[in-house]
């Protein structure tokens, strides 16, 4: 599909299946070619990801209900609750790391920019998870980003033993989705963009 097309597709998206219009070797494929192709400074290749199918991408929103029941009280549990069985209904998980030690070979590397590394480090890793969602957008797949790092980190950590310097970032519930999105909003655009010409 032609990309300017594909870009209006790409929503954040909860009513999700465990249905995948792709097979796992097709997800992997288009996942290894995300990472290769997306930019990053010094061409540093610091961003990781771990596709999560079947029981593995259970676990994950299993870790997260169980976390978050000993920090909220039952109120604020219940609607949490339901959020969170919403993305374990989904067909699997991304979950986007950063590697810190990439970071910081770059910033001993080039210590005159060792105060911007981290965060070009951070554009990128932002421009793969942009990649990999539009990406499932152009399969028909719906997919949100989820943010309960940190304090999931050390039950994600147990659960697939990643290197300890992958820093969890973001994790992706993705399947086919069950309606078609709702009408999006938008800001008028001469209050976003200026030409001068």
């Amino acid at each position: 599909m032609e990309f300017t097309k594909v870009i209006t597709k790409r929503r954040s998206r909860y009513d999700l299946t465990n249905q995948s219009t792709l097979s796992p070797e097709q997800l992997k494929k288009r996942l290894k070619e995300a990472l290769l192709h997306t930019p990053s400074a010094y061409n540093a290749q610091g961003s990781r990801i771990i596709l999560a199918l079947n029981e593995h991408h259970d676990k994950i929103w299993d870790s997260v209900l169980e976390t978050l029941q000993t920090r909220l009280d039952e109120n604020r549990f219940a609607k949490t609750k339901l959020k969170i069985e919403g993305f374990k209904a989904a067909y699997g998980t991304i979950l986007f790391f950063n590697d810190t030690d990439v970071i910081q070979t770059y910033q001993d590397k080039y210590p005159k920019y060792a105060s911007k590394t981290e965060t070009w480090s951070h554009q990128s890793h932002g421009m793969l998870q942009y990649v990999v969602w539009t990406t499932l957008a152009d399969a028909n797949m719906g997919a949100s980003l989820q943010h309960y790092n940190p304090i999931i980190d050390d039950a994600i950590q147990k659960v697939f033993k990643h290197p300890k310097s992958w820093k969890l970032t973001a994790q992706m519930p993705f399947g086919i989705c069950h309606n078609a999105p709702k009408e999006k909003h938008f800001e008028p655009l001469d209050q976003r963009f200026k030409v001068f010409e």
